[in-house]
C-alpha cells in the first residue's frame, strides 16, 4: 500500500478539526438546567423616607368681646300722694298746705330740678282729686284752664299742667320738675282759695332746688 504523505500544515489542520478546536468555530452550547449562581451584585438601597412632620396648629385666639354695658336704671319718680287722710301742715315760711305729701303727712314737697314726679290718688275715702298748677302763689280762685283734663309733663309755675281727674288707686303721668322755684298747685274739686284752717282748701307747694 502506498504510503501518502501529507504536508505538515495539512496534518495540523486536520487535528484541529477532529478536536473541534479553533478560534473560528461556534461556542459550545450551554447545557440546560441550573445555570449556576449569578454574579453577586449589591442591592440598590431605596430612597430614605423623610418622616412627615405634622404642622403645629397655632391656637386660634378668641376675640375679646367687650362686656355689654349695663344700662343705668332710671330713677324712681318722686311719688306724691293725694288724700284727705294726709291732713294739714303749717309751714313756717309758706303757711298752711293740705292733703298732699311725699311721705305720710301733709307737707311742702322738696324736689330737685330735672327729677321726675308722679301723683297717686290713694284717698282712703274713695274721692276723686286732681293736682293742677296754680302758678307761683295761691290764687283767690282755681284758675287752671285744664283742671279735669290731663295736660303737660313739666311741673313748674305755669297754670296749664294737670293730672286730670284721678280716681282712687290711679296714678298720673310722669312729670319732670322744672327749674329752681316755688310751684303752687291744688285740686280742681276741692280748692277754695289760699289754704287756711277755716277753709281746708286743698292746695300744696313744690319747692324745686
Amino acid at each position: 500500500m502506498r504510503n501518502l504523505r501529507l504536508p505538515g500544515a495539512a496534518v495540523f489542520a486536520a487535528i484541529l478539526c477532529a478536536c473541534g478546536g479553533g478560534g473560528g468555530g461556534s461556542p459550545a452550547p450551554v447545557p440546560s438546567g441550573n445555570p449556576g449562581p449569578s454574579p453577586t451584585s449589591s442591592p440598590t438601597a431605596g430612597p430614605t423616607a423623610t418622616p412627615t412632620v405634622s404642622p403645629t396648629n397655632n391656637p386660634t385666639s378668641t376675640p375679646t368681646v367687650p362686656p355689654t354695658p349695663t344700662p343705668t336704671p332710671a330713677a324712681t319718680p318722686l311719688l306724691i300722694h293725694i288724700g284727705f287722710q294726709y291732713g294739714e301742715f303749717t309751714d313756717p315760711k309758706f303757711g298752711a298746705v293740705y292733703f298732699y305729701t311725699a311721705h305720710s303727712h301733709a307737707e311742702v314737697i322738696q324736689a330737685t330740678h330735672g327729677q321726675t314726679a308722679q301723683f297717686l290718688n290713694d284717698d282712703m275715702f274713695g274721692t276723686t282729686h286732681t293736682a293742677s298748677g296754680l302758678g307761683t302763689s295761691f290764687p283767690k280762685n282755681f284758675d287752671n284752664q285744664n283742671g279735669q283734663t290731663q295736660a303737660g309733663t313739666v311741673l313748674d309755675g305755669g297754670t296749664t299742667w294737670s293730672t286730670g281727674s284721678l280716681t282712687p288707686g290711679s296714678k298720673s303721668q310722669v312729670f319732670t320738675i322744672g327749674p329752681p322755684g316755688t310751684y303752687y298747685f291744688g285740686c280742681f274739686y276741692h280748692y277754695g282759695g289760699p289754704p287756711n284752717p277755716k277753709n281746708s282748701s286743698m292746695g300744696d307747694i313744690v319747692v324745686s332746688n
